[in-house]
């Protein structure tokens, strides 16, 4: 273990950033030589809000249709907390840790994991629709967000027990006693 990271987390690495670094330097490649002709422009490429992990060893493919998948960044939606207060989801995932956005049952914590629950009567609400826009997850689904804000799993009340399982290597449940 390396600062807390379990080895299981750490193998994912390279499988998962070397495409993504590929990409990069090829794109890179490509820009410098468009700045040499006077032909460079400031896009959604150059600012990459597309990088992704879709079928990344930590994104496994979605079990459940939703308007994003595990390897998307995980977009923000504006949310109302149980005593009014405006909250966004970036604020949410702010921090080192894995968080669990669920619209259904809540779901059993462990450390490293913040659950928090959205829907009319959760701690927090989403009044202004744009959760449900942004994320369309469907009735009592959740959506497991790394702490680098990428998607790892999505899925629903019936996927939780798979969830824990996959969880267990990355954050172990506490030990009873």
């Amino acid at each position: 273990m390396l600062a807390g990271a379990p080895d299981a987390l750490l193998d994912t690495y390279e499988a998962e950033r070397r495409p993504v670094a590929a990409g990069m330097l090829e794109m890179s490649t490509r820009l410098l030589g468009q700045a040499r002709r006077g032909e460079l422009r400031r896009d959604r490429e150059t600012r990459q809000l597309d990088v992704g992990y879709r079928g990344g060893p930590l994104a496994p493919a979605a079990t459940c249709p939703a308007a994003v998948q595990p390897g998307d960044r995980a977009p923000d939606a504006r949310l109302l907390g149980a005593a009014g207060q405006s909250r966004r989801v970036f604020e949410l995932l702010a921090g080192p840790h894995w968080t669990l956005l669920a619209t259904g049952t809540p779901v059993p914590a462990r450390p490293g994991l913040r659950v928090h629950r959205i829907g009319p009567k959760a701690e927090l609400r989403d009044v202004h629709g744009d959760f449900a826009a942004a994320w369309g997850l469907p009735p009592g689904g959740w959506a497991l967000v790394r702490p680098d804000g990428y998607l790892a799993r999505i899925g629903t009340e019936d996927d939780l027990p798979e969830l824990e399982g996959w969880l267990q290597p990355l954050l172990p449940a506490p030990a009873t006693t």
